[in-house]
Order: C-alpha cells, then structure tokens, then sequence
C-alpha cells in the first residue's frame, strides 16, 4: 500500500509510506497536494508549519520592522482547524465535521460553492422554467390546460441532471480543499475548483457512466436507491484525490463502501434527512413571498429561494462524502497510523 506523498529533497523517504520528509514550505501560491495511494505524484504542498515543530525552526524568521518604517510583508495565514481529526469516525463526527468544513473556512467553501453551483443551479431553473412556460403555452393554444411537449419534460430533466452535475464537481473540489488542510496546507477557492476542472473529463465520464445505474434507481420510485447511492458517494472524492479515471473511480468507491455497507447507508440516510429538513426550513420564507408576488416576480421569488437553499446544504452534503472518504480508508487501509508514522520519521530526519 502506498501513502500520501510530498516531495523534500532534504530528508530521506520512509520506507513503503511514500510520504517523505516535512512539508516544504513556499510561497503561498503553490496548489497544496495531497496524494493517496495509487495516485501519481504531485506537485509540492505548501504548509504553515506548527508552533514548536521542527519545522517551524526551519521556516524563515519573520521580518521586524525597521525604525522609522513598517513591515509590508504579508503574514501566513495558518492552517484552519481541522474539522474532525483523522481517525475512525462516527456517524456523529461526520455529520458534524461536514458542518465543521464550511465553519473552518465559511469564505472559502461558499466561494467554491458559488463558482460552481451558482451558474448551474441559474441554469437549471432557467430551463425548468422554460419548459413550464412553454407546456402551459402549447396547452392554452390546443385550447385545453394539458398541453405537452417534448421541451416541456426535456427542460426538466436536463435541469435535474446539471443540477446532480454541479453536486458532483462541487464534491471533488471540496475534496480538494479538505485533502490539502490533512496534508497540512491550504488552498484558494480558486485553486481547488481549478484542480477540479484539471479532473472534469473524469468527472465527466464517471456521472456519465454513474447515470443509467442512477435512473435505475428511480425507476423503482427511488425504493433501490438505498443500496446504490451509498456504493457510489465516494467517487467524485476517490477520482480527484487519488487521481483516479471514470472507470477506477466508481469501482474504487465501490469497494470501499462495501465494506462497511450498512454504516455508509446510515450516514447517507442521516445526512438525507438533515438536508431535506434545514431545505425546507430555509424555503418557508421565499415560498411565502412567492405566494404573494406578483405572477412575473413568484418564480423568480422561488427559484431564488430554491438556490438560496441549496447553497447552504451543498457544501454539507459533499462535506460528509467527503468525511465518510476518509473514514473508510483510515479504518480499511491504516491512513492515519500511516501519516502518523511518516511524520514521527520526518521530525526524526
């Protein structure tokens, strides 16, 4: 098995681990890596180092100020507070560290989750409401209230699948930022969604692939959909961090989850239900203001509150897949005693 790897050309590699040496430190805007294994090897992370570490005696002295100056160096910015630390976890630990993501950088996170669903969900309710407005159309000029048409249902299927889309992109580059605050780094919001963007072909075919076993599901008015979902939650994680294809991906997250097949089902099933409940608390306002809005501004009013809604519990949702990633590799493969071991043989080099 191979472990997470940083490149220090300074310090001897340890043995099997793959991981060498102390996290280089450079400037800060360097993309932080977090390599797991099978993955190939990435460009170095940059890291604040902790307070009293080795590390920190390497790093260069901060700049004084001189008299009759000021120091215009910019100060690190340390690494934020991990949301839950890297052990086996608890359905409590990552349900609350998925709220503990967006709390140990709220700017950063919903700037991801701005560049990325913002644009999506603006698209999606554009052609749900596209297809509504041209159904009812098509129904008052065939002189009944049932019209149909193919623009009516394709808008709202295609809404439905950029929708899932976005979740799957936002997944990977929430993946992203959390992998690098293990690693013991930091990223931009920008840096994360475009290491993501470098993984979208993957991402791309993985859903692809991920989709017909998806409508499956539903097709049993969504009765299968326990047993799948929770087998493919971890692929938009598994394809970014481990640098995995569209193939490899769903198959590594495959066989991860079965495993522990009950337990990823009862977080998945937790983690529905909290999304559903704070989705319609936070859309009870917009609903009323829809109800009493004018008939041009209530869908506007609506699809806001929709968008509103899902900007919040977005994060939260690829938050705990992106939890329950790493749980399954620390209680299935030693991740942690492994990163735990590499960094005592660090420090001693």
């Amino acid at each position: 098995m191979s472990g997470w790897t940083a490149d220090n050309d300074n310090a001897p590699s340890a043995a099997g681990t793959g991981w060498s040496g102390a996290p280089p430190v450079g400037p800060p805007d360097e993309s932080p890596a977090w390599a797991a294994p099978e993955a190939p090897a990435v460009e170095p992370a940059w890291a604040v180092p902790e307070v009293g570490t080795a590390e920190a005696a390497l790093a260069p002295a901060p700049a004084t100020p001189t008299p009759g100056g000021w120091d215009d160096s910019p100060e690190p910015i340390p690494p934020p507070v991990l949301p839950v630390a890297l052990r086996a976890m608890t359905s409590t630990d990552i349900l609350d560290g998925a709220w503990g993501i967006i709390k140990a950088r709220p700017k950063t996170v919903f700037a991801i989750t701005a560049m990325i669903l913002l644009p999506t969900e603006i698209l999606a309710a554009w052609l749900a409401q596209s297809g509504s407005a041209f159904t009812d159309l098509s129904g008052a000029l065939a002189g009944n209230g049932t019209g149909s048409s193919v623009l009516g249902g394709g808008g709202v299927v295609v809404a439905a699948l950029i929708q899932n889309l976005s979740l799957f992109l936002l997944g990977g580059a929430i993946a992203r930022l959390v992998s690098s605050w293990y690693a013991g780094g930091d990223m931009t919001a920008r840096q994360a969604v475009g290491a993501t963007l470098q993984r979208a072909p993957a991402l791309l075919g993985a859903f692809a692939i991920l989709l017909p076993v998806k409508l499956a599901g539903l097709a049993t008015c969504g009765l299968a959909l326990p047993f799948i979902v929770p087998m493919m939650m971890l692929t938009a994680p598994a394809i970014v961090i481990e640098g995995l294809g569209p193939i490899a991906g769903p198959l590594r997250s495959l066989r991860l989850a079965r495993r522990r097949y009950w337990p990823c089902v009862g977080v998945w099933a937790l983690a529905l239900v909290i999304e559903l409940t704070v989705n319609l608390a936070l859309s009870v306002v917009p609903t009323l203001v829809a109800s009493i809005a004018p008939g041009p501004l209530a869908p506007a009013v609506a699809a806001a509150g929709t968008v509103f809604s899902a900007f919040v519990t977005a994060p939260f949702v690829v938050g705990v897949c992106v939890l329950l990633y790493l749980d399954l590799r620390v209680r299935t493969e030693g991740l942690d005693l492994e990163l735990d071991a590499t960094a005592v043989f660090a420090r001693a080099a």
